[in-house]
């Protein structure tokens, strides 16, 4: 068995049997493996490409099988479905090193294993993939064709449809399977110049992003590995992250409470706008986040780090770390950034396993604790000042709805007018709400609020 096939193996063992966040766990697997360069990249692209399209390879594989796919032993399953994904969707890949790779890894199992595996992927060298039209048991509703087309749950298929058209859900879906970008920002402390020109020198492609100054899109041959990253010259930062830190619109000396701030890219704009006169406090409920993010933070010293639950209201420590500045929080804060947990749907295209994660109920339990923190923070905003709130989802239970309870609960704020002008915004607004997706604008998903306290 190859060293990547076996990574892949692996990784989407703890995917799908042990709830493992993907990204991380390949990270690890393909260390411990200490895979060569391509064999790393074939890991990756099996993995990702897997995971993406899994619903649309068990109705492929389903549909040459006798008994259910579901029924079958996880290691059979793997087996099964990365050797679909080399035969359907990489053509770089000999065909019989595909069925040859997966009948490797069914061993483990059994002979029958074997047998099954052998005959199912060998049809599809011979004949290609199955009409996924119907199945052998019942001709499937609309949506549930669409969501085995698209490699999307059923119930994501609906919720989009509250407030998408047809086209619109089927572009998102699309662009959901597609690899994201990588966007990066040059660290606040470093020159752009110099970063850009050491970027050129390791023979990468960077390209001005198109929503936000400042923020880039790179091809790199190993961007994490490189001289420039390690020695802290970029970070990696999503254009729709960036947005939100420009929404906020934080300015020099102004004091700046983000509320959820881990992992701290946009902490790290914010230390940068406000300057060494201003002040960010930065909090955090999760203990082990809350230390990467000071150690992120250590070298601003105007920056101040906290493990913190902030449905709870502002940290006690709150008055006595402003004092020891000189400052004053008595009225509130200049700016107050709500990155809030939530669905995450919006990310689905960088951490496809999200998608066979959640559930409408997560959503739905998102939104109340959304609300909760909303309440729990709003009044820490000073009168004239601004709170900003984000999601990294689009559900209309975690976005427009929310909003509107927020608006009625507190009739002392009212949306703000847009830093720039509207037109700076023109392309990335719905309305008085930022809301961006992969299909439309090639950034993450996120949705955005910016809000004015009057009174």
């Amino acid at each position: 068995m190859s060293p990547a096939r076996a990574v892949a193996d692996a990784v989407l063992r703890g995917l799908f049997e042990e709830d493992a966040f993907l990204q991380p766990l390949l990270a690890s697997e393909s260390a411990k493996a200490q895979l060569h360069d391509s064999d790393r990249r074939l890991a990756w692209e099996l993995v990702l490409g897997v995971s993406r399209r899994w619903g649309t390879l068990k109705a492929y594989v389903d549909a040459l099988l006798r008994d259910d796919f579901d029924k079958l032993p996880g290691d059979v399953q793997r087996a099964l479905v990365l050797g679909a994904y080399q035969l359907i969707y990489l053509d770089r890949i000999p065909p019989h090193a595909a069925v040859n790779e997966s009948v490797e890894l069914a061993k483990r199992e059994s002979e029958w294993a074997v047998g099954l595996v052998n005959r199912v992927l060998k049809r599809i060298v011979e004949e290609g993939p199955p009409s996924l039209k119907g199945d052998k048991k019942k001709k499937p509703s609309p949506t549930q064709a669409q969501s085995v087309e698209l490699s999307h749950p059923e119930w994501w298929i609906k919720l989009q449809l509250t407030h998408r058209s047809q086209t619109e859900m089927k572009a998102l879906a699309e662009a959901n399977n597609e690899q994201a970008p990588l966007s990066i920002r040059v660290h606040p402390d470093r020159s752009e110049e110099e970063v850009l020109s050491l970027l050129k020198g390791e023979e990468a492609t960077v390209t001005p992003s198109r929503w936000t100054p400042g923020t880039y899109l790179l091809e790199h041959p190993q961007p994490f590995g490189s001289e420039s990253f390690k020695g802290g010259g970029w970070y990696a930062q999503d254009e729709a992250s960036q947005l939100v830190v420009d929404l906020l619109d934080a300015q020099p000396g102004q004091r700046v409470w983000d509320v959820c701030a881990a992992p701290g890219g946009k902490t790290l704009s914010l230390a940068g706008a406000v300057g060494e006169e201003g002040w960010v406090m930065a909090t955090e409920l999760h203990e082990r986040k809350a230390h990467d993010l000071k150690d992120r933070l250590s070298r601003y010293a105007w920056v101040d780090t906290l493990n913190h639950d902030a449905s709870l209201g502002l940290p006690e420590a709150t008055h006595a770390l402003a004092e020891a500045r000189g400052l004053t929080v008595e009225g509130g804060f200049d700016r107050v950034l709500l990155d809030a947990p939530c669905s995450a749907l919006g990310v689905i295209r960088r951490h496809p396993e999200i998608r066979w994660r959640r559930t409408l109920a997560d959503v739905k339990r998102s939104a109340r604790r959304q609300l909760d923190l909303l309440h729990s923070i709003a009044l820490s905003v000073k009168v004239g000042g601004v709170l900003v709130y984000s999601v990294c989802t689009d559900s209309p239970q975690e976005t427009t709805e929310l909003i509107k309870q927020l608006l009625l609960a507190y009739p002392e704020f009212d949306y703000a007018p847009l830093p720039g002008g509207r037109e700076r915004w023109a392309g990335v607004m719905r309305g008085e709400h930022l809301s961006i997706n992969p299909a439309e604008h090639g950034t993450d998903g996120f949705f955005a609020v910016r809000l004015l306290r009057s009174r």
